[in-house]
């Protein structure tokens, strides 16, 4: 098997990566090689970010898809996108597809809770937080904006504003719970960050990711240390 696998990936996830080696990835795949990406033992206790860029889907693809430019790589995470998970996809709103992920995940874990190695919405979830880490823009209405010309540039079904009878809060509440009640922190931990501005209690969720990419997230320490902070330490700003 070729060295680039990911020590992270359980051995149906290498042997089916392997078969795929040089051809493409089918949704479940990419799911889970993305996955793998964020949350693995050297995350362990750690809190995750869901920060990702086009750049980044691209450069975890390479590791599989050998030979291939970065534009090809993305076409087939696009593609991957669009035939879904079973080749289920409501091709009108990309939302009822997340859904449909969801519920259906749900349903078989209760069957063979093995099924599954990581949550297989996960795909679906960083395509509504790529289009910030692109061009960052703190506006509710821009928000929908910019991630639906997003998905309509990549021939991907639009996102429809959200209310309280039908949104995506409980599908980002079961990934914090997945990691924290049922991983135990093993392959580190999500966090859900809800903003105070009631009007953006569901945009909130992937604009709450998108604010500091991991490798600054790892320089805090140093930066605290640097200025004498404390974890949970209240600071005193004088103009």
């Amino acid at each position: 098997m070729p060295p680039i696998f990911s020590k992270y990936l359980d051995v149906e996830l290498e042997e089916n990566l392997f078969i795929l080696w040089l051809s493409n990835m089918d949704y479940i795949t990419w799911n889970n090689l993305i996955a793998s990406h964020f949350f693995n033992e050297e995350m362990e206790e750690k809190e995750v970010y869901l920060y990702i860029t086009k750049s980044e889907i691209m450069e975890i693809g390479a590791s599989i898809l050998i030979g291939k430019s970065g534009e090809e790589i993305w076409e087939d995470f696009v593609k991957a996108l669009k035939a879904g998970l079973d080749g289920k996809v409501d091709d009108s709103d990309i939302f009822k597809t997340l859904f449909w992920v969801y519920d259906y995940y749900k349903s078989i874990k209760k069957l063979n809770p093995e099924k599954f190695p990581y949550p297989p919405y996960l795909a679906y979830l960083i395509v509504f937080i790529i289009p910030l880490t692109e061009e960052m823009q703190l506006n509710i209405n821009s928000y929908y904006f910019r991630t639906n010309k997003f998905l309509i540039d990549n021939n991907l079904p639009i996102l429809k504003h959200q209310n309280s009878n039908f949104n995506w809060n409980k599908i980002w509440e079961d990934l914090e719970y997945w990691l924290i009640y049922e991983r135990n922190f093993e392959i580190g931990y999500f966090e859900i960050h809800d903003f105070i501005n009631p009007n953006w209690v569901y945009v909130s969720k992937p604009l709450s990711q998108s604010f500091i990419k991991p490798s600054s997230v790892k320089r805090l320490p140093s930066l605290f240390f640097q200025n004498n902070i404390l974890p949970n330490q209240q600071q005193i700003f004088c103009n």
